[in-house]
């Protein structure tokens, strides 16, 4: 159980850093780590910034839990479908997980195509569940080594009024 729930449950966080590059008009970010994700975007409120605004992206690395949301009677993995397929091919039938329970099913964070599952599908009768990716109903694939990468631009531009 002591292992489960440092690989389901860590107390620590993800402390890769990802690489950057300034450039002219923008910034480009990459991660070799895929979590990697934009927090916030649009402007925000610095204290004692009376003369000033911040607009951009809040980046950050996601929530390294095993997570689920429960929703009308149905579990989703939100989070941790790389730990859950590993625990599965290791022969684990239950793993420890934070569990939150929604009434609305944008928090189940099934997104739809193409980053996740349809809605349709993950209420229908056969929905998508990790026995569908074991090795006795799964077909093989080949991996390549993926990085994430987010890419920010600006520009000025002045607006006559006509």
């Amino acid at each position: 159980m002591d292992d489960l729930l440092r690989v389901c449950l860590p107390m620590g966080r993800d402390t890769y850093t990802p690489q950057s590059l300034v450039h002219a008009n923008g910034v480009t970010v990459r991660s070799d780590s895929l979590n990697l994700r934009v927090v916030r975007r649009g402007l925000f409120e610095l204290e004692n910034m009376e003369y000033y605004q911040l607009g951009g992206l809040l980046m950050g690395m996601t929530c390294p839990l095993l997570h689920v949301a429960r929703y009308q009677g149905r579990m989703y993995l939100r989070n941790g479908y790389h730990r859950a397929y590993a625990l599965q091919a290791a022969g684990v039938t239950h793993a420890p997980c934070l569990i939150i329970d929604t009434d609305l099913f944008e928090n189940t964070g099934a997104q739809g195509a193409p980053e996740t599952f349809t809605r349709d599908l993950l209420e229908s009768e056969n929905p998508p569940t990790c026995a569908h990716y074991s090795s006795e109903r799964a077909f093989p694939v080949s991996l390549r080594r993926l990085s994430k990468v987010i890419s920010v631009a600006w520009t000025e531009a002045i607006f006559v009024e006509p």
